[in-house]
């Protein structure tokens, strides 16, 4: 019952987070103002988000029993954090001045990390270890 609702704040920050980088190249097309505005704002609501959605992660993480399946939990959410904290920098940095080139390579590589972190992560639940507190044993 609870794997859809999960799922779902899972999704939210990384097409959130995607948005904001289609609002940042309109931006660059454009040049209008509102495109940039519309990216950082993005931004600021799919940070919350993300740190809303880590909840049931941190939970499965903390009900975890396999030491192995630990491991690739915290490998997981340290993505996370990683990918959350260059978000605050793109934040920073799009607050702090007229730089536009810098956020948005931030973004691309941000968005990469963080799509890749969560497939490992939906793999990881999918798999059994976050609901179970384990992995499946192998027949």
């Amino acid at each position: 019952m609870l794997r859809k609702p999960a799922s779902l704040l899972v999704l939210a920050p990384l097409s959130l987070w995607a948005f904001s980088l289609l609002a940042d190249v309109a931006f660059f097309v454009s040049e209008r103002r509102v495109w940039e505005s519309i990216a950082l704002y993005t931004l600021l609501f799919a940070m919350a988000v993300a740190l809303l959605a880590g909840m049931p992660g941190l939970l499965g993480l903390l009900t975890m029993r396999a030491r192995t399946n630990r491991k690739l939990a915290l490998f997981s959410l340290l993505m996370n954090l990683i990918t959350l904290l260059a978000m605050a920098v793109n934040v920073w940095l799009r607050t702090g001045g007229d730089e536009w080139a810098l956020p948005m390579i931030l973004s691309i590589v941000s968005l990469v990390l963080l799509a890749f972190s969560e497939w490992f992560g939906t793999m990881l639940f999918r798999s059994g270890a976050v609901a179970r507190g384990g992995l499946p044993e192998s027949p």
